[in-house]
């Protein structure tokens, strides 16, 4: 958070944090690290000209906003730790797992603001386990998005979506299912 100063290069947040790793003595978990530690945010989602990673030379202005995302993936779960866990747990059957911080982030005159206003204690963090048999109890809506998704690539449309337009139509679509189920509830 502190390395996003207006005027420095994006690059810069992504050496910051392998510097800080280096200087805790955690070199083992600079290979760990993502390709990027988050990306801009813009009319669409994900500003792909604006990734933080270790290249690019885009330069923080005020009024930027980025969602910086912290992770570290392929880590090693002990033999201690698994031992140590209820016999009912699901973190007993994995061997590594991933770790992920984010937050939004606005540049300002002075350095970034973290836009995220949640708490961040142990009982405010959200977290999954993706077992191998997830799939099988997705709920018919997952299925329908994911349905959705694959006929939108198999039919190209030739020009770029952007992600606002795709949210306001799928809210549009939210806000109609709605309708429906409350007029079937009165019928009822």
């Amino acid at each position: 958070l502190n390395a996003m100063v207006p005027g420095k290069p994006l690059k810069y947040v992504y050496a910051a944090g392998v510097k800080y790793l280096r200087d805790l003595g955690k070199d083992d978990l600079v290979s760990h690290l993502p390709k990027t530690l988050g990306f801009g945010v813009g009319l669409d989602f994900r500003d792909t000209n604006l990734l933080l990673n270790t290249k690019n030379t885009v330069t923080f202005r005020p009024g930027m906003v980025f969602s910086l995302a912290i992770s570290f993936s392929g880590l090693a779960l002990s033999e201690n730790v698994r031992a140590s866990l209820n016999s009912n747990s699901a973190v007993k059957n994995l061997s590594e797992y991933g770790l992920m911080i984010a937050d939004m982030v606005a540049i300002t005159d002075s350095g970034g603001e973290v836009m995220t206003k949640f708490g961040k204690g142990v009982g405010d963090i959200s977290y999954s386990i993706n077992d191998e048999d997830e799939e099988e109890s997705e709920d018919d809506d997952a299925q329908l998005a994911k349905k959705i998704a694959k006929e939108e690539e198999a039919q190209p449309t030739g020009g770029r979506r952007s992600g606002r337009l795709a949210a306001a139509s799928a809210n549009a679509q939210d806000a109609e299912g709605a309708a429906e189920r409350e007029r079937k509830q009165i019928e009822l």
